[in-house]
């Protein structure tokens, strides 16, 4: 209850806006991707009040589409044995989330973290509810089922390098630029990049990240391990995200495969993980009854 509070309250401060749009890759691709767009032109993508709210919900819309796939899912899974039976139209495959993407708008900004106007505002209890909601955010972001990359044309700069660590994938092109700056100001990561930086990289690796503060380009990036995609010399990061999520949705595979995929890394023990197993191969089966019916 006080987290909404807060929530209805912070997203009166600030312009800028986080928008959500989804791409359908062509009419006989079953797959679609969701673009999380970060736009804030006048202050180079700083996160304000209002967008941190827009985040925010974005983040609720996708876990709700993760949702209704998957009780659609499990609607399929208790029909398998009947597939042979089933109408073509029953046995279709309806839209499904395949990718996630975080990008800047302008493409010369990925995103420059808090609106410092909104941020000089706060008091110590104001500090602690936004970096509850956008340790919360980012995190869900981090525990969606559906593979998800950082975009990142131009800076990430302090609250905005956080967030490139709440994805999956990193996507760099050679206008790239991260800097963890909260030092400078005195504070420490307040959006939960402090963990998932140590996650990504080695610890001692992370650790001199946070304290030295210098700026990570495209090459640096690659040698530690936070870049994992590299645009090509004449795209931008946003496109090589892009074509990297079609290439690979591209490879015959089920839609449902990459998320599956996913959750085999996450699994928390071998039997997980054979279960993971159990309920692709149970999707599979589906899927090709319904190739067989077309």
């Amino acid at each position: 209850l006080i987290m909404e509070v807060f929530l209805q309250r912070i997203r009166q401060f600030g312009g800028g806006s986080v928008s959500l749009n989804t791409l359908h890759l062509s009419s006989s691709c079953s797959s679609i991707i969701a673009r999380i767009i970060i736009s804030n032109e006048r202050k180079k993508n700083a996160i304000s009040g209002k967008m941190m709210y827009e985040l925010h919900k974005c983040i609720s819309v996708l876990e709700k589409m993760e949702l209704e796939q998957e009780q659609k899912q499990k609607q399929k899974d208790m029909s398998v044995q009947q597939v042979s039976s089933l109408p073509h139209e029953a046995s279709s495959f309806n839209p499904y989330l395949a990718a996630v993407l975080i990008e800047g708008k302008d493409g010369k900004t990925f995103c420059a973290g808090a609106d410092i106007d909104l941020v000089s505002t706060f008091s110590h209890t104001d500090a602690h509810y936004m970096s509850e909601l956008m340790t919360n955010t980012t995190n869900r972001l981090k525990l969606l089922k559906t593979i998800s990359i950082s975009c990142v044309d131009g800076y990430a700069i302090g609250g905005g390098a956080e967030l490139l660590t709440a994805t999956d994938l990193r996507c760099f092109s050679k206008t790239s630029k991260v800097k963890f700056v909260q030092g400078n100001h005195n504070v420490s990561t307040g959006w939960g990049g402090g963990i998932r930086l140590g996650q990504i990289l080695k610890k001692n690796d992370a650790l001199k990240i946070l304290i030295e503060r210098n700026e990570i380009d495209l090459e640096e990036a690659l040698k530690i391990g936070l870049c994992d995609i590299v645009a090509r010399e004449d795209e931008s990061a946003a496109e090589a995200g892009l074509r990297y999520i079609k290439e690979i949705i591209d490879k015959p595979s089920s839609p449902f495969v990459l998320a599956s995929l996913k959750a085999s890394l996450n699994a928390d023990s071998f039997a997980e993980e054979t279960n993971i197993f159990a309920t692709s191969f149970r999707q599979n089966t589906i899927q090709k009854g319904s190739q067989m019916k077309k």
